[in-house]
């Protein structure tokens, strides 16, 4: 997990608690037994083995750079967008932060059964973000 979604300010096992509270609660059935064969903490397991293979699936690093988007250069949102759809075939929301740096992508997926990922259109506003700074990827120390 530190290779493939470490967080971006260091804090690995903040970020993977407000990850798993957010949306992996989302997905887990109210009585997490339901699941088969189910032992302790299988839940949590489930949805970040999950993540993690759909970021390897979907992969926007590359979709972005296969649109000649690479970091330490400005872009349009609606140009980031596009170029993830086209190589990713995933619709997102490219986020920046108050200072314009790109900051997240978020994607949407409705979910059939318990590992059926179907990528879906965004139900969420764009942000006011629209030409965006691609920073260079930062190393993390604890790797």
């Amino acid at each position: 997990m530190r290779k493939t979604w470490p967080s971006y300010d260091g804090d690995d096992s903040g970020f993977w608690d407000h990850e798993w509270n957010k949306h992996g609660t989302c997905l887990t059935p109210i009585d997490p037994k339901c699941l088969l064969n189910y032992k302790k903490y299988d839940d949590l397991l489930m949805y970040f083995k999950q993540t993690t293979d759909l970021n390897k699936k979907y992969d926007f690093y590359k979709a972005l750079a296969d649109e000649g988007i690479v970091p330490g250069k400005n872009y349009t949102r609606s140009s980031m967008e596009a170029a993830l759809f086209k190589n990713a075939g995933v619709r997102t929301v490219v986020r920046c932060n108050k200072q314009g740096v790109f900051s997240e992508i978020w994607s949407y997926f409705d979910i059939l059964g318990q590992s059926t990922y179907v990528p879906r259109v965004p139900d969420y506003k764009p942000t006011d973000c629209q030409n965006i700074y691609y920073p260079p990827k930062t190393v993390n120390k604890c790797l």
